[in-house]
């Protein structure tokens, strides 16, 4: 989940966010990585690049990329198309990884926090477009 959130990560970021920042090995890492690949595929995790940095094969994507990319291009639009819009509201069924342990993800809250300041500012937008002329907001 850390790297679909934050796009690519090093080796000592994914050990803070893996292990709650105790202190591990580049083995123990490595395994882990490799062990994962194994099971989701070269073409989802591929090996660390050449810059360091581990990231996510470019075909994975996340109800949140989706969500950012179709309310970029929903509020790009204008009044005329609410389509993507409302596709991106579609996405959202409650607060964002609710039910995931806290503790598990403590790194992940400033992230929580972006989603739901994006998810507010997008709604209203949406509402308003869909109001009919005359209509109190």
């Amino acid at each position: 989940m850390y790297l679909a959130l934050r796009g690519r990560a090093t080796g000592p970021e994914l050990d803070k966010a893996l292990w709650y920042g105790k202190r591990i090995d580049s083995q123990t890492r490595n395994s882990l990585v490799y062990r994962t690949r194994q099971r989701v595929g070269a073409d989802v995790l591929p090996v660390v690049g050449a810059d360091g940095f581990y990231r996510l094969g470019n075909a994975v994507t996340t109800d949140w990329s989706d969500f950012q990319r179709l309310a970029r291009r929903g509020l790009a639009a204008g009044l005329d198309e609410t389509d993507d819009l409302r596709s991106a509201m579609n996405l959202v069924r409650d607060r964002p990884l609710l039910g995931v342990p806290d503790a598990d993800y403590s790194w992940a809250e400033h992230d929580v926090q972006h989603m739901i300041s994006t998810i507010a500012d997008v709604a209203p937008v949406l509402r308003r477009l869909l109001l009919e002329p005359g209509d109190e907001p």
